[in-house]
C-alpha cells in the first residue's frame, strides 16, 4: 500500500497541471504547486478561503 500512496503523492505534487483535492462534502482539502501558481495563492491560503 505504501508504494501506491507514494505514486499518488508523486503524481499530485509533480503534475504540471493544477490539481485540486475535494472531499465528498465539496470541501477543498488540497492543491498542488501548479494550482498555487495559477491562482496566485499559497495552498494554506486557498484552504482557508474556500
Amino acid at each position: 500500500m505504501g508504494t501506491q500512496l507514494q505514486l499518488y503523492t508523486s503524481l499530485f505534487q509533480n503534475n504540471p497541471d493544477a490539481v485540486y483535492i475535494i472531499d465528498m462534502h465539496g470541501n477543498l482539502t488540497g492543491v498542488n504547486a501548479a494550482a498555487e501558481q495559477l491562482l496566485g495563492y499559497a495552498a494554506s491560503e486557498l484552504l482557508r478561503m474556500i
